[in-house]
């Protein structure tokens, strides 16, 4: 039975997976010792994957095969977090990019599949052929790689791609994975009488036998061809070095070229003069991912150092968006001596002497509830002193 979602409780933190297939000595060993070497059947080959000096399994659309040590499928009867990145060649029809299935049922099954006629991925975790639970998402067209986490955590289910919550369900009833289906990488039995045989890469696959939280959610990502280096305001004279994520691609563009030392790496370093829009391409032959950022320069004799900004209310709801409370123009600040967070009781929830460190609304490793806080900084600016308290709402 699928029903709306109210709440769950998840672990956070750092975790081990205790599944790990990474392919990065071109083989098919699993890493943490707990389960048995992958097989290949028929043929498989290997290449640049996610992360620095990563491999990944390359299927090129043959009968390529993968199967996993069968007992994998057991971290699925409990509480279990899946995750593993892909890169797909667009197709019309549909590539099955990993599968726990037995003979083309439905029936007890679990399934990732890549439609490309919609450019979306779905997730399939199935009792029946009717009584499942089912998400789908298209993809970004602006990335190569991509990645799905897949959470399971008592009856509450989780979806996330490329580190974001998209949607979150309950389904109350029982599913336990058919013990004679193989766990299978690009390919199911239903290829090829439904779907395509893949053509794409596969990489970091990973079993957790718990449900994690976003916070280690989040630390999967790779951030491959995506820039590490956010939106970020300097002085007027001074300059940084931009700093990106892994990438495949020895074919890097930038534009404009104005204010970048080279226009041809991953990590230049940037002085414009003015305020800037730069965007970064990663050219792999049949793939582009770009990624953008804006650089903000500003004169020093304009800041007004009594005019540190912190927003009214955030939202710790795991959706990437206002998702932690900090100081929004940090680089007014020269030293930090003290920004701390209370609640209403006086309790002291969170400090930090860093001004790029920000609250996620957790104490102690629970999520806090809405209610309003208070927090008072401490802070030097063009070699003055300044105290700021004040109020502001958590909110979900």
């Amino acid at each position: 039975m699928l029903v709306l979602l109210f709440g769950s409780s998840v672990v956070s933190g750092q975790l081990s997976p205790t599944c790990h297939y990474d392919f990065n000595n071109d083989d098919l060993t699993e890493r943490t010792g707990n389960f048995l070497p992958g097989e290949v059947r028929d043929n498989i080959n290997y290449i640049c994957g996610v992360g620095e000096n990563s491999r990944a399994l390359l299927f090129d659309g043959s009968i390529d095969t993968v199967f996993l040590d069968p007992a994998v499928k057991n971290l699925f009867d409990e509480d279990f977090t899946f995750s593993m990145s892909f890169w797909v060649d667009p197709v019309q029809g549909a590539y099955t990019l990993f599968s726990i299935q037995d003979s083309c049922i439905i029936d007890s099954s679990f399934i990732i599949t890549y439609t490309g006629v919609f450019n979306e991925v779905t997730v399939e975790f199935a009792r029946t052929s009717v009584d499942l639970v089912f998400f789908s998402a298209p993809l970004d067209e602006l990335s190569c790689w991509h990645e799905i986490i897949f959470v399971r955590d008592q009856s509450n289910y989780s979806f996330y791609l490329n580190g974001e919550l998209l949607e979150t369900k309950i389904f109350t009833d029982e599913i336990v994975l058919r013990q004679q289906a193989d766990v299978e990488v690009g390919f199911s039995d239903c290829v090829p009488r439904r779907d395509e045989y893949f053509s794409g890469r596969i990489d970091e696959i990973r079993v957790f036998d718990t449900a994690i939280g976003i916070e280690t959610v989040t630390s999967l990502n790779s951030n491959q061809e995506n820039l590490i280096t956010q939106d970020t305001t300097i002085f007027e004279g001074d300059g940084f070095q931009i700093v990106s994520g892994p990438t495949c691609s020895d074919n890097v563009s930038w534009q404009p070229a104005i204010g970048l030392d080279q226009t041809d790496i991953p990590n230049p370093f940037a002085d414009p003069t003015e305020t800037t829009s730069y965007r970064v391409q990663y050219n792999n032959g049949s793939c582009t991912s770009e990624d953008s950022l804006t650089v903000f320069v500003i004169n020093e004799n304009d800041i007004d150092c009594s005019n540190l900004l912190l927003p009214s209310a955030f939202t710790p709801n795991g959706d990437r968006l206002n998702d932690t409370y900090g100081i929004s123009n940090e680089f007014i600040i020269q030293t930090l001596d003290r920004f701390e967070i209370f609640d209403r009781w006086g309790t002291k929830l969170f400090e930090t002497q860093d001004k790029s460190i920000t609250w996620d609304g957790r104490f102690e490793g629970e999520d806090l509830m809405p209610s309003s806080y208070v927090y008072k900084i401490e802070y030097s600016c063009m070699d003055m002193n300044f105290a700021k308290t004040g109020t502001f709402n958590l909110i979900k």
